[in-house]
C-alpha cells in the first residue's frame, strides 16, 4: 500500500524545511532540555524518518546488550550469573521486546537496503523528505547540532522521543539519550543529502556547504576561545573529525564527475586551511591521504582507488594500514563503484513499500557490505515462541 504525501502533509514538510535553518541555529537550546528536544523530534522524525529509526532500531539492542543472543540475555536475569548493570539492562531490554511485542514496526520490521540512485526524483521527496530538500543552509543546521550533543561532563542529556507513537521506548528511556543516537543521524543525513547534491548537479549548493562549515568551525574556535571553554578541544576534534569525513566523502564523489582533479585540490583545501587551528598535533597531509586510501581499499571502491593513483603517486598503496576514519558511516551508507548511494532502511517504515523489489540493493553488495538485521527480531520471535 502506497501512503500518498496529501497536501498537508506537502505544506508541513515545506515549512519545517524553510524554517529549519532558524531552528537549528539554535541548536544548544534544543538539546538542553527535554521539552525543546520533544519539539525539534517532531521535525526530525517527519523530515528523516527512515534515518531516524534505522538508528533508532539498530542500536538500541547494541547499546542495552551488545551481541548477545536472546537465551544469554534472559539468563542475564538470573541472579549471580551478571553484574548488577548488566542485570538492570537485560530486564529493561526484555521489558521492551515484551511491551512491543504485538507491534508490527517491530516485529514485521526487516532492515533492508535500498539504491537511491533507482528511485525516481517523487520517490525520494516522499520517503527521504530532508535529503531531497537538500542545500547548504539545511545540511549546515544539521552539523551545527554537533556543537550541543558534545556537551561539557555533567550536563543532563534528553533522551529520543518517538512522536510518531510507533514505538514504546518506556522501558529503556533512561538508555536512550540522545547523544547516543543523534550524531549517527546527522552523519548519515548530510552524506546522503551530499550525495544527493551532487547526484542532482547541485554543485553550486554542495561547494557551498563546505565553504559555510569551514565558517562554523573557525567561529567556534574564536567563541570558545574568548569564553574559555574547557572542553573545546574535545569538541574541536569532534568537529573537525566529521568534517574531514564530509570533505572525503566529496573527494570520492568528484571522481565520479567530469572534471575530478580540480573538485579535489579544492575540497583537500579545507582540510589544509584547519590545520593550523587544530587543538592538537596535525598527521599532515601525506599522513591523511594514506589513511584516506586504506579507507577505500577496506570498501573495496576500486574505481576512485585507481584515480587516486594516478593523482597521488607518492603513496605506498601496498602500505598496511589501521583505519580510523572512514569517508561514510558504514553501519548505514555503502557507495559502489558506480557512485550509487546505498541506504539501510526499515522497511516498516517505507510510505511505499512497492519500491523494494526493484530499489533493493543487489545480494551480492548486500553481502558484500555485511548488513545485519535488528537483533531485536529475532529476539522477540524467540520470546514469543517460548511464551506460545
Amino acid at each position: 500500500m502506497v501512503f500518498p504525501a496529501n497536501n498537508l502533509s506537502i505544506i508541513l514538510t515545506k515549512k519545517l524545511v524553510s524554517e529549519w535553518e532558524a531552528t537549528t541555529a539554535q541548536s544548544e537550546l534544543i538539546l538542553s532540555n527535554q521539552a525543546d528536544w520533544n519539539r525539534f523530534a517532531v521535525a526530525l522524525n517527519l523530515l528523516t524518518p527512515l534515518e531516524t529509526w534505522d538508528v533508532y532500531l539498530s542500536k538500541i539492542a547494541t547499546l542495552l546488550v551488545g551481541q548477545l543472543s536472546y537465551s544469554d540475555i534472559y539468563r542475564l536475569q538470573t541472579f549471580g550469573t551478571a553484574s548488577i548493570t548488566q542485570f538492570i539492562r537485560a530486564q529493561a531490554y526484555l521489558r521492551f521486546c515484551q511491551v512491543n511485542l504485538a507491534n508490527p514496526y517491530m516485529t514485521q520490521n526487516q532492515r533492508t537496503s535500498i539504491d537511491l540512485a533507482q528511485l525516481a526524483p517523487v520517490d525520494v521527496y516522499r520517503e527521504f523528505p530532508l535529503v531531497a530538500r537538500a542545500s547548504a543552509d539545511t545540511l549546515l543546521g544539521l552539523f551545527r547540532l554537533l556543537t550541543a550533543v558534545k556537551k561539557p561532563l555533567g550536563v543532563k542529556d534528553p533522551v529520543m522521543t518517538d512522536t510518531l507513537q510507533h514505538l514504546d521506548l518506556q522501558p529503556i528511556s533512561i538508555y536512550s539519550g540522545v547523544s547516543h543516537f543523534l550524531p549517527d543521524i546527522i552523519q548519515r543525513t548530510i552524506t546522503a543529502g551530499l550525495w544527493w547534491l551532487q547526484r542532482t548537479g547541485q554543485t553550486a549548493e554542495f561547494d557551498r556547504f563546505f565553504n559555510q562549515a569551514k565558517g562554523y568551525l573557525f567561529g567556534e574556535v574564536d567563541r570558545h576561545s574568548v569564553s574559555g571553554g574547557h572542553y573545546w578541544p574535545r569538541l574541536a576534534i569532534w568537529l573537525v573529525d566529521h568534517f574531514e569525513r564530509y570533505v572525503q566523502f566529496g573527494m570520492v564523489m568528484a571522481t565520479f564527475d567530469q572534471n575530478p582533479a580540480g573538485r579535489i585540490g579544492g575540497l583537500e583545501k579545507h582540510l589544509v586551511d584547519l590545520e593550523p587551528m587544530l587543538p592538537w598535533a596535525g598527521s599532515g597531509l601525506q599522513e591523511r591521504r594514506t589513511q584516506f586510501i586504506a579507507a577505500l581499499s577496506e570498501l573495496k571502491l576500486t574505481r576512485p582507488l585507481a584515480y587516486f593513483r594516478t593523482i597521488w603517486p607518492g603513496i605506498n598503496y601496498d602500505q598496511g594500514n589501521y583505519v580510523f576514519n572512514y569517508p561514510l558511516p558504514g553501519n548505514y551508507l555503502r557507495l559502489d563503484n558506480e557512485g550509487h548511494l546505498h541506504v539501510a532502511v526499515p522497511s516498516a517504515r517505507l510510505l511505499d513499500p512497492s519500491l523494494l523489489p526493484n530499489a533493493t540493493s543487489s545480494n551480492a553488495l548486500i553481502a558484500e557490505w555485511n548488513l545485519k538485521d535488528y537483533p531485536f527480531v529475532k529476539h522477540m520471535h524467540e520470546m514469543a515462541t517460548a511464551q506460545s
